[in-house]
């Protein structure tokens, strides 16, 4: 018998709403190489103003929606 391990990497990602509105992160740790998408949603009477700090490398927005392949943790 062979016992094989299979390790998978996953990373940390941290993005915070700011007043007014909420986040939409399926969950905080993420596998490598994971596309994933974030979505912000305002609050009643509230707007959404842009993703702001700095963004994964080859994040695409479009408008509230951001996506982007995990390759670490990211922060924003």
């Amino acid at each position: 018998m062979k016992l094989v391990w299979q390790v998978e990497r996953r990373y940390k990602i941290d993005v915070a709403a700011g007043a007014g509105g909420s986040i939409d992160l399926t969950a905080p740790y993420v596998a490598e190489g994971t596309e994933l998408t974030v979505t912000a949603t305002p609050s009643e009477g509230y707007s959404f103003d842009g993703w702001k700090g700095t963004l994964p490398d080859g994040a695409v927005i479009d408008g509230n929606k951001i996506t982007f392949t995990v390759t670490g943790p990211e922060a924003f």
